[in-house]
């Protein structure tokens, strides 16, 4: 089942991948139609479970941009949460951008590096070369680049 779609992006070898707000997942449909989950456990992140690591462990919320590189890899912003987080090819999600632990802000800074980037409810996400993100951080009425 598809619960609630807020994000679309399109990868390089043509599957649709999609965020899915009711179920707390991001789903990808491969070229031949099959549907399989990419990160989230459907259960959502606001009941204090895991944001970083394993793929298949972590708990997402409050999903908004959607972005996928040629390499497979996805970046997603969690808008309540305030933060952008990126999935392996392998299938590790990690917080490259606004705190892991959820406080907003607005600094820039790098991708996971001594100072990140703090953002204010980031909602949507353009890869616009394979090096950089451009991040809508929509409370703080800003765009901002996000060397990766």
């Amino acid at each position: 089942r598809i619960g609630d779609p807020a994000a679309l992006a399109f990868a390089a070898d043509g599957s649709l991948y999609f965020t899915d707000q009711r179920f707390a997942v991001i789903r990808r449909i491969d070229p031949k139609g099959v549907i399989h989950t990419v990160v989230g456990t459907g259960v959502s992140s606001d009941a204090g479970g895991p944001r970083d690591g394993d793929a298949r462990r972590v708990e997402l919320h409050d999903l908004r941009g959607l972005a996928v590189a040629g390499d497979g890899t996805c970046y997603y912003a969690e808008r309540s949460w305030h933060c952008v987080r990126r999935i392996s090819p392998n299938g590790v999600v990690e917080t490259i951008a606004g705190s892991p632990a959820g406080a907003g802000g607005d600094s820039d800074g790098s991708a996971v590096g001594e100072r990140p980037a703090l953002l204010n409810e980031p909602w949507g996400l353009l890869l616009y070369r394979p090096d950089l993100l451009l991040i809508s951080d929509h409370a703080n009425n800003r765009i901002k680049a996000l060397r990766l």
